[in-house]
């Protein structure tokens, strides 16, 4: 078939608040409570601009393009925000809301249909056997958007028709650059140490200094220097300008501490965490920018930016036709949901420059395409759980692929081990293998007791990969598994099993504790950290209970008698 028939040339309907009308008018949609809406359509049969415009409040704008899918397509699209360890290819059948664009291969190739990154508007599309409709969710907040005499640009319809002997991750590719134009683009390759994995928020400014010492001192001469980033945990409790109490180094003086290690210091941020009932407030947009020139005056090169999405919408793993569900009651009504956010992701990168590096978590996936370096593709990794980092690591890795170098670097988390034998060294390896191979962002979570030999060896290899440009790893078979197996890394055939169990097994680390830890065992949890601290030391003193490191306040979050 032709491609404008596919494309643009059989929109059938348009709706305002779900009330259709005919192709032949979509210049005098009206509805109820929008009876003077108006939406323009104007473009080719590649892509097509949405403008909207009503003096009366506004919720949707759906429209909806007759169209038959064949009988044995599958199904593909976005994530408002990350991927959480269930996105893949699917039946008609079972295609739910797609957020942002949707992936159609059958028969005859491979079609793609979406909207361009950073619209004014959240759009999703909704597939069936005879049609394809767009939902664009238009409100301010959860109520009605009022647009006054302004016009909305809502978002830009782009469309890519089926090419011969095309693969779909091709086309998909492909489709990514049609919907982003202007990528922003890292300096060089992002990757180094985080935190999180292995003190989980429990951490002191010695503690990470001597952790990151060791761990990037396996990237030793490597020209394109890494990056330590302090994850949550550091920060005081009612602002960004202090550190807490436990931390115990102000973060000017980190800050210098690791570039004289010749390291990047980075910093994790939640900007949100104290306007989440409005964010439409002017106060939000300053102070963001200057907490983010504050964290630049002390010499922070890189910021995680985190909880981007939750915050103001209050949910997780979104698989609706909006992520607005919750009721938000936000005091300024003229401007959409979208542009709200988006506003504020814009002032993100206007504070941070062009010298530091934003990494996205929890970001709405859209609109960090264009405007952050670095997106976190998938939901958390763990360091003590082999589900999690199976559910979610190679999951955002595999169903994010084509968007990276074509929306930002790709960030699929960390590997990570919070204490010894915590996750299987056969898994763990792997997923070190993979991660450094993908292209995308390599970030590691390792206590310096845990990094033996092994260790050593595997995680020298990973950052010598990971400091270089390198296209993004393929999942060969994306299609059939959420958690590819098989990997087209730089045209080397790569398989990986995922279930691989270690010949033999890392037996647990002794220690002794000294300072607050989370828990020990079942039985203690909830007793003050003190009467737990007491037990563990009698136990030592009682038993002659031999030990192999001291772990020192904030080093550990979960523990049991005895074992790390």
């Amino acid at each position: 078939m032709k491609k404008e028939i596919f494309l643009f040339a059989v929109v059938s309907a348009i709706a305002v608040r779900a009330a259709w009308l005919p192709a032949n008018a979509p210049d005098s949609a009206v509805a109820d409570g929008a009876a003077d809406a108006k939406i323009e359509i104007a473009g080719d049969s590649a892509a097509a601009a949405v403008r909207i415009s009503s003096s009366s409040p506004l919720t949707f704008v759906r429209m909806r393009w007759n169209w038959r899918f064949g009988g044995g397509s599958k199904f593909f699209g976005g994530d408002w925000e990350r991927t959480y360890g269930m996105t893949g290819w699917t039946s008609l059948a079972d295609a739910g809301p797609l957020p942002w664009y949707f992936i159609e291969h059958g028969e005859d190739g491979t079609r793609c249909m979406g909207v361009k990154v950073q619209p004014n508007v959240f759009a999703s599309w909704k597939l069936s056997k005879d049609g394809i409709e767009l939902v664009l969710d238009c409100r301010a907040g959860s109520n009605p958007v009022e647009l006054g005499g302004r016009v909305l640009d809502a978002c830009t319809i782009v469309a890519r028709d089926a090419v011969r002997g095309e693969s779909p991750f091709v086309a998909a590719k492909a489709f990514c650059r049609a919907m982003c134009d202007r990528p922003r683009p890292v300096a060089a390759p992002v990757y180094g140490y985080n935190d999180w994995y292995c003190a989980y928020g429990r951490n002191t400014a010695a503690g990470f200094l001597d952790d990151a010492k060791a761990v990037l001192a396996l990237a030793d001469g490597l020209a394109n220097r890494p990056f330590a980033v302090a994850d949550d945990g550091w920060q005081e409790e009612d602002g960004w300008r202090g550190v807490n109490g436990r931390w115990g180094m102000p973060m000017p003086r980190l800050a210098e501490k690791l570039k004289a290690m010749d390291v990047r210091p980075g910093l994790w941020y939640r900007p949100l965490k104290h306007f989440q009932k409005d964010p439409t407030k002017k106060v939000v947009a300053r102070t963001i920018a200057g907490d983010i020139a504050t964290f630049r005056s002390w010499g922070y090169e890189l910021l995680k930016i985190d909880f981007l999405t939750f915050d103001w919408c209050r949910r997780w793993n979104l698989r609706t036709e909006t992520p607005v569900v919750e009721k938000l009651e936000w005091s300024d009504r003229t401007r959409t949901t979208a542009e709200t956010v988006l506003g504020l992701y814009r002032a993100m990168r206007n504070a941070a420059g062009d010298d530091v590096v934003i990494i996205g978590c929890n970001a709405i996936d859209h609109f960090a395409a264009g405007l952050f370096e670095v997106q976190r593709t998938g939901d958390d990794t763990s360091g003590c759980d082999w589900a999690l980092t199976k559910l979610c690591g190679p999951n955002a890795l595999g169903m994010r692929a084509h968007h990276h170098g074509t929306f930002y670097q790709q960030d699929g988390d960390c590997v990570g081990l919070s204490y010894a034998g915590a996750i299987d060294w056969a898994k763990n390896r792997q997923w070190i293998d993979l991660l450094s191979r993908s292209g995308g962002a390599f970030f590691v979570s390792w206590h310096r007791p845990f990094l033996d030999d092994l260790a050593k060896d595997a995680l020298r290899a990973a950052f010598a990969r990971a400091s270089v440009a390198q296209p993004a790893a393929e999942p060969i078979d994306w299609m059939d598994e959420t958690s590819p197996k098989e990997w087209n890394c730089g045209g080397e055939l790569v398989r990986y099993d995922w279930d691989a169990v270690s010949a033999k097994p890392v037996p647990p680390t002794r220690f002794i504790v000294l300072g607050d830890i989370h828990y020990c065992n079942a039985a203690d949890r909830g007793d003050p950290a003190e009467a737990r601290i007491s037990r563990l030391v009698e136990d030592v003193r009682k038993k002659k209970i031999e030990y192999d490191f001291v772990v020192h306040v904030g080093d550990i979050v979960h523990c049991q008698t005895g074992h790390a």
